[in-house]
């Protein structure tokens, strides 16, 4: 994600591609981070999901990978589903993201809109299921991955 001139961008996008695999301009400067706020907010109500799609998986004693294949390809398909699903059903629980950063990342999202007479119930559902992950040994959550 790059925020700038459109100028600008096509001269660096070069430079950006040698970093990253996927380059895409979202506009003038300060934009990235409200793509950066939805981008996050997509994925942590996702992990949340995925976590009670499995409990469910579990309590009917089928196999998720089923429910990945699946739901893969289909309307609830997702990055989350396809990366982390089969993450934790090969249990491999090596981390990707601090829950701080996710916490913090929910309290920018939630900030962005605190103007507004709207609520976010999936976010703040979101925030509460990370914040119990936070309060884990005695707050020593905070510092555990996903």
């Amino acid at each position: 994600m790059v925020g700038g001139k459109i100028t600008d961008f096509k001269v660096c996008k070069r430079y950006f591609e040698a970093m990253g695999k996927t380059v895409i301009h979202c506009g003038l400067v300060g934009n990235v981070q409200g793509v950066k706020m939805r981008n996050r907010t997509f994925c942590t109500v996702h992990m949340a999901a995925l976590c009670e799609a499995i409990k469910i998986a579990e309590e009917q004693e089928v196999d998720f990978a089923l429910s990945i294949e699946t739901c893969s390809t289909g309307a609830t398909s997702s990055w989350v589903l396809s990366n982390l699903g089969v993450k934790i059903i090969k249990s491999d629980y090596n981390p990707e993201f601090a829950i701080k950063y996710i916490l913090k990342d929910l309290r920018l999202v939630k900030k962005t809109i605190e103007k507004s007479e709207e609520s976010l119930a999936s976010v703040d559902l979101a925030e509460q299921l990370f914040y119990l992950v936070f309060k884990m040994d005695n707050g020593g959550g905070l510092e555990q991955e996903i």
